[in-house]
């Protein structure tokens, strides 16, 4: 009886340790703690969320966002004269923001096997043709997401890593005074302008976002995204294009980004497109 009773202790005891370990590694995220089991990195969208600073084919600068619902927004362009690296291994703002947009990418991902994917997502590329683009990139959390991305064309490689904290903080939620002001740039070509043209946006608190280019007024919201989750420090943008506007009338939804750049100017990106996905808006800016 007496061993029968030790053999029912023991097991209790392996049980409730097991139910510890188990515990801890759902508090701090499956597989991220040692001692958790299986890979060190789970296959889940959460390990990638946030931004990711980079280069596409070894020169042109990029940006990625990558959202807790999988959808990401890969901004892509020319970098400021000053540029020298992506992101800085020691934690410092080495990020000089775009003197140009080019355009972007956008889609909804996946990860599976250590590898983010993308089968949906398309190549907003300023006045040429929308492309239809493929994503994959192998990836070590918290490190480096390096791949390419795909379309009837061609391929274009790229690397990035998490950007440098100075320069952006995923992990807070966006704060509308923050942007509130006047932000003169540019819109990059496409539907809104025949060619990179100055534009002025002036953001508001009461009266929400208006950007002017020439004679086209665009006029919508910007707001923080999701408020109710915490750390997704990114705004949701919507926008109407006025009748004055070669594309008067579309509807445009997307992101904002703001990030601080190494010569102590902030930079915002505004990234949007149509319903129809065939329209796209881009505004960038510094101040």
């Amino acid at each position: 009886m007496a061993t029968i009773w030790r053999a029912k202790v023991r097991f209790f005891l392996k049980r409730s340790s097991l139910s510890l370990v188990a515990a801890a590694c759902l508090a701090a995220g499956i597989g991220l703690m040692p001692g958790c089991g299986g890979s060190t990195t789970p296959d889940s969208i959460t390990v990638l969320e946030g931004l990711w600073h980079g280069n596409r084919s070894s020169a042109t600068l990029m940006a990625t966002s990558i959202l807790h619902d999988g959808q990401f927004w890969l901004v892509y362009g020319t970098a400021n004269p000053t540029s020298t690296a992506a992101s800085s291994p020691t934690g410092a703002n080495a990020w000089v923001g775009f003197s140009n947009v080019e355009g972007f990418v956008q889609g909804t991902g996946s990860v599976s096997n250590m590898r983010f994917n993308s089968i949906d997502a398309l190549d907003f590329h300023g006045t040429l043709t929308i492309t239809p683009v493929a994503v994959t990139a192998p990836y070590v959390a918290g490190k480096s997401l390096n791949g390419s991305i795909t379309s009837s064309s061609g391929t274009a490689a790229f690397t990035s890593a998490p950007a440098p904290t100075a320069a952006y903080q995923y992990n807070i939620s966006a704060k509308l005074a923050d942007v509130v002001g006047t932000w003169t740039g540019a819109v990059v070509p496409g539907t809104t302008a025949t060619a990179t043209a100055t534009a002025t946006a002036t953001i508001d608190a009461a009266s929400g976002l208006k950007v002017t280019n020439g004679t086209c007024i665009l006029s919508g919201s910007i707001n923080p995204r999701a408020p109710g989750i915490t750390g997704e420090n990114v705004f949701d943008i919507a926008l109407l294009a006025g009748s004055a506007c070669k594309d008067a009338a579309v509807q445009y939804r997307g992101i904002g980004l703001l990030q601080a750049m190494n010569n102590a100017k902030a930079q915002l990106i505004v990234l949007s497109k149509n319903s129809s996905n065939d329209k796209s808006l881009v505004f960038f800016a510094s101040r």
